[in-house]
């Protein structure tokens, strides 16, 4: 599976866009994979470091250019994740706030620990 995805995201540009679906949770995520800007190929044979990049609370994930560029730049592949999605119950503002939203950062840390398992590692 890791492969298909590999091969599909090297065939069609240097960015890419897409939905992955964690079936444990029926819940789709939001993912974008941006490829290091130098001639670096990034495939199964020939690893490339990769830096995840958790989006923050009511920051869309795309909105984190400027740290995929200059990762990029730096010969990383990039993978910005997007962890509230628009059913989600929104952050807690009031009360123990280490306490009310603990659920959207158990939430976020179990889409980052799916969304690496898509993604080679090196």
């Amino acid at each position: 599976m890791i492969s298909f995805l590999l091969l599909c995201l090297t065939c069609s540009s240097f960015s890419k866009t897409l939905d992955i679906y964690d079936t444990d949770r029926d819940r789709y995520i939001p993912i974008s994979v941006d490829f290091p800007s130098k001639n670096i190929d990034c495939s199964t044979s020939q690893k490339c470091n990769v830096a995840f990049i958790s989006a923050g609370n009511k920051v869309p994930y795309q909105k984190y250019q400027f740290i995929t560029q200059l990762l990029n730049s730096m010969s990383y592949m990039t993978v910005a994740i997007d962890h509230e999605l628009p059913n989600d119950p929104p952050l807690s503002t009031i009360g123990d706030l280490f306490k009310t939203r603990i659920e959207n950062w158990q939430r976020g840390a179990t889409t980052l620990d799916f969304g690496s398992i898509w993604i080679p590692r090196g």
